[in-house]
């Protein structure tokens, strides 16, 4: 069995055109103006094949609704993309499209841009599950996040819906483990979402958890997250509660690799990462290494958000390499077997191509 292993971690704070290339660009586009302050500057010579996801518009939405016109709006303002809905086959046309220009390469090396500032959680997890099955066939995938804070905006006063549904984010990290009687920690973090950490918690009544309050230059934030989440956080004890700088997810990976590692010899550690759409990005991956680890979400996390974000000039571009090592000792076969033997029936890339594809 292959295991994920990640190297070559940088970090900064903007793209720079003479030195970052790209195979494939990915971003997602709702009406929020953050959505695109990354991807405009990711220039054709920076990646010559440029995709934009597109937030799913309501039948309902008149063509002058504000959503539609908002959407349409920010559009307008990416010159190059090739705009597309995802859809059930959008995940083997990512890895059909990387994995041909990996071969071409001639060195079975790939590079890809992420921008998961505006992202939706299930969509984020597939392209980097996809990106996972890439490095398990031998590409190695040179990925960068690119993460835009927002302007400070004060929570929704709406009323949250229930937890209708808690689970795995993605089918391939619910996790795995050989002694299911093992105890449950969980790794939350925290964000607007008022009362849905609570419940995911108690749901999953884990035998101790730890929280992971985010820091950032719109200090606004935090204050409100504590506010959000004050029933937990008063729950908790204080030695199991850590700040974290949003703009340094190098920090937050290393620091909850270490935890991870140590957590798994005795127990099965849960991610609810709630919070800024970096810090889930960074928990996913953690989970894609340590198939033992789990991610999960909640329903309706996302309606805690503010409709339309304003991009702050608060940026972070994280790079690593995802490659996959064998294990010293062959372990049981796993989900991600399955995964493989279909993502290897992929023989087209479908609605992504390169300009030099035609």
């Amino acid at each position: 069995m292959k295991q994920l292993a990640v190297r070559g971690l940088e970090q900064r704070a903007r793209l720079d055109s003479g030195v970052d290339t790209f195979d494939l660009a990915i971003g997602y586009v709702n009406d929020d103006e953050r959505s695109i302050e990354n991807l405009r500057a990711v220039s054709a010579e920076m990646a010559p094949t440029r995709i934009a996801y597109l937030a799913k518009i309501s039948p309902s939405d008149a063509p002058e609704s504000d959503s539609r016109f908002g959407r349409e709006e920010c559009l307008d303002s990416l010159h190059g993309f090739r705009c597309l809905e995802w859809t059930e086959t959008s995940g083997r046309e990512v890895a059909a499209f990387l994995y041909d220009a990996a071969i071409k390469s001639g060195d079975s090396k790939v590079s890809c841009y992420l921008d998961v500032s505006a992202m939706p959680r299930s969509l984020a997890a597939s392209i980097l599950v996809t990106l996972r099955l890439l490095a398990e066939v031998n590409i190695e995938v040179r990925l960068t996040l690119g993460y835009c804070l927002a302007e400070y905006t004060a929570p929704s006063q709406a009323a949250m819906p229930p937890n209708r549904r808690v689970s795995p984010v993605h089918d391939l990290l619910a996790g795995w483990t050989q002694d299911p009687s093992s105890p449950v920690q969980v790794l939350v973090g925290l964000g607007y979402e008022r009362g849905k950490a609570l419940g995911a918690v108690e749901y999953l009544q884990p035998s101790d958890w730890r929280l992971f309050l985010p820091e950032s230059p719109e200090e606004r934030f935090f204050t409100d997250v504590q506010t959000q989440n004050a029933e937990l956080l008063e729950g908790t004890k204080d030695a199991h509660k850590f700040e974290y700088n949003v703009l340094d997810p190098a920090f937050q990976f290393v620091t909850m690799h270490s935890m991870i590692r140590a957590m798994i010899v005795d127990t099965r550690p849960v991610f609810l990462p709630f919070g800024p759409k970096i810090f889930f990005a960074v928990c996913v991956l953690l989970g894609l290494m340590f198939p033992s680890v789990a991610v999960w979400h909640v329903s309706g996390e996302e309606q805690a958000m503010p409709s339309k974000r304003k991009p702050s000039e608060h940026r972070v571009q994280f790079s690593l390499s995802l490659l996959c090592v064998e294990l010293d000792e062959p372990k049981d076969d796993n989900s991600f077997t399955s995964a493989i033997k279909h993502f290897l029936t992929v023989s087209s890339h479908g609605n992504i191509h390169s300009p030099s594809d035609g």
